[in-house]
């Protein structure tokens, strides 16, 4: 799922991570270069590594918590993930 990873994406484990505080989160990596795969790596997540909307919800926050996003900004994006986790 990421640069750099050896093999295909069922070998990057993302299930158990964070259980120890840790924050995980996706980026796009120069999205104006190649284009965003956001949603290509959240359908990865879900399909090959069986992540729940739930986990799926914790990574996006996790992904906008660590973003350099204004606060206004990060604020309306996490509303937006409670607002599709309860849909």
């Amino acid at each position: 799922m990421g640069r750099g990873v050896e093999g295909g994406p069922g070998e990057v484990r993302l299930g158990g991570w964070g259980g120890a505080g840790e924050q995980m989160g996706r980026g796009a990596d120069e999205p104006w270069w190649f284009g965003s795969r956001l949603s290509a790596q959240y359908e990865t997540a879900r399909t090959v590594h069986g992540l729940s909307d739930g986990e799926l919800a914790e990574l996006a926050r996790g992904s906008v918590r660590g973003s350099r996003a204004p606060e206004p900004a990060r604020r309306q994006i996490l509303t937006d993930i409670e607002t599709w986790l309860a849909s």
